[in-house]
């Protein structure tokens, strides 16, 4: 992957990077975490409890388990 140009408007960045995903057959996807789903996550060990609250925290832990989840040879 390229990194993006820092020269671009913010607009004209985003559809260059856009267009760089479409064309890597990647997706980008943006959700909401529920409460429950942070508590899943700190129920099954991805997330420690004390960092539920932690934005940066609880998108590290769901990327983790995603990763897991999608690409373990288990």
């Amino acid at each position: 992957m390229t990194a993006c140009p820092e020269t671009l408007s913010p607009s004209a960045r985003r559809m260059r990077c856009h267009r760089e995903r479409l064309s890597r057959g990647a997706v980008f996807v943006r959700f909401e975490m529920t409460p429950a789903a942070v508590d899943r996550l700190v129920a099954t060990s991805w997330l420690d409890a004390a960092s539920r609250h932690n934005r940066d925290a609880v998108v590290e832990a769901f990327l983790k388990f995603g990763a897991t989840a999608l690409w373990s040879e288990g």
